[in-house]
């Protein structure tokens, strides 16, 4: 039989123990305040939880505001495509409206690469002799 980590013979399984000793006593008292500690904690999440709902926003679909501002979604809507820049052998990002097939952006500025290449370009006549 084993009592707190230590092994005893069978012949004291029997014996019970009338009182607890100072040590138990204050483990006993240290779990109950640390689960009380975890208790408190838990009610003070679910409380800014609670709170914290009531800041949302209802999450609605946009077809009805859409319909009351005239909003024409596809103006909006863009795609992305990915080209080589040869000069560089460097690629790019175009972000292209969907609507009108106009390029809005590109990441990185083919101007830059441009650049780019003309700065490779003049280096590799510096060091051609």
């Amino acid at each position: 039989m084993k009592i707190y980590g230590i092994r005893y013979p069978v012949v004291f399984a029997n014996v019970q123990r009338s009182s607890r000793t100072d040590f138990e006593k204050l483990m006993i008292q240290q779990t109950q305040r640390v689960n009380e500690q975890a208790r408190m904690r838990k009610a003070e999440q679910h409380r800014r939880e609670a709170e914290h709902k009531g800041d949302e926003r209802p999450k609605k679909p946009l077809l009805p505001i859409q319909k009351h501002l005239d909003i024409d979604p596809l103006r909006y809507s863009r795609y992305l495509t990915y080209k080589k820049h040869i000069p560089t052998n460097r690629y790019y990002c175009q972000v292209v409206n969907a609507s009108t097939k106009q390029v809005v952006r590109e990441i990185p500025p083919v101007d830059e690469l441009d650049r780019i290449a003309r700065w490779n370009e003049y280096i590799r006549m510096l060091y051609r002799h």
